[in-house]
């Protein structure tokens, strides 16, 4: 039997969110697409993590360089 656990906390704020879940690129693929980056590295699940729906929407495509520092400005526990 799977507990559940309320949700996946947001990396917006930290708060527990009953979203659906999505698997987020932490490298985006274009972004890796620019860089040259191999298809089997940028499909690794090493560049996979759980995230609710609607911050992987508002991250978008833009490489963590641009989405991660506003976000650890919002939620100190995300680092």
């Amino acid at each position: 039997m799977v507990k559940s656990i309320g949700g996946v906390p947001s990396w917006r704020n930290g708060s527990c969110t009953c979203e659906d879940v999505d698997s987020h690129y932490i490298f985006p693929k274009e972004y890796l697409d620019k860089m040259g980056v191999d298809e089997m590295l940028k499909e690794s699940l090493v560049n996979r993590v759980l995230i609710s729906k609607t911050d992987n929407i508002k991250i978008g495509k833009r490489a963590p360089s641009q989405y991660l520092q506003p976000l650890s400005d919002s939620n100190p526990d995300l680092k």
